[in-house]
């Protein structure tokens, strides 16, 4: 777990608190829940059952509140293995929250003005596409910066981007500066630059904002750089 600033409620005052990074060891516990059936005058409603699953941590930092989850599901967890499933698509949360903020926000799938049932059902399954290129670049810049850039981006792509760097001084590059294959870490910084990252030593790494903004001008520059030393 990655430290973290965070605030929280003490006697209705709002208090700064620090989560240090640390490996979390849990207990984990679960049970099957069938709450009490509301009454309804004139009609019997069915009882519904669900599993949750109460992840505790065993042995938290000194001064520290422990990282404590619930998590309710109607999938059934009768084994280790079934809870710790629940809590492997818990942790996984963010990249589903993150991959349809990129449909809705950078490919506006809200506003397809298509009406065709199959031409809707196209274009989705080519923005889920785009969606998941976005997240799975923002993980492997992170996981693997040391891989050559060439294996996710084109020459064309990665030539024009690291031109105009070094035209316009961006991320280091300088004026004259041959043009040399980059690291996939080094050239995704980049990219995020384009998209307006700032790339400052306390800023976290680029997320799927800055780097669907970058691409889009990674994208012009791919094109005209095609246009110009196309054989």
């Amino acid at each position: 777990m990655t430290a973290k600033r965070s605030t929280k409620k003490v006697h209705g005052s709002t208090v700064q608190t620090m989560r240090s990074a640390r490996v979390v060891r849990q207990r984990l516990r679960a049970l099957r829940i069938t709450p009490r059936v509301p009454y309804r005058r004139g009609s019997k409603l069915l009882p519904v059952s669900f599993w949750a699953v109460l992840a505790e941590e065993i042995d938290p930092p000194a001064g520290e509140d422990p990282l404590c989850w619930l998590l309710l599901t109607s999938l059934e967890v009768t084994t280790l293995e079934a809870a710790r499933r629940i809590i492997a698509l818990y942790l996984r949360r963010w990249d589903i929250e993150v991959f349809h903020r990129v449909l809705k926000t950078g490919c506006r799938v809200e506003q397809i003005q298509l009406k065709e049932k199959q031409a809707v059902l196209n274009c989705l399954t080519l923005y889920a596409i785009i969606a998941w290129r976005l997240l799975y670049l923002t993980h492997l810049g992170r996981q693997c910066p040391l891989l050559p850039c060439s294996l996710v981006f084109t020459e064309a792509e990665w030539r024009a981007t690291c031109a105009v760097a070094a035209a316009k001084q961006i991320g280091g590059y300088k004026k004259g500066q041959p043009l040399q294959e980059p690291a996939l870490g080094e050239f995704i910084a980049l990219v995020a630059r384009l998209g307006g990252h700032l790339g400052r030593r306390g800023d976290h790494p680029p997320g799927a904002q800055a780097l669907w903004q970058g691409l889009a001008r990674v994208r012009d520059f791919a094109c005209t750089w095609e246009a110009i030393y196309q054989d």
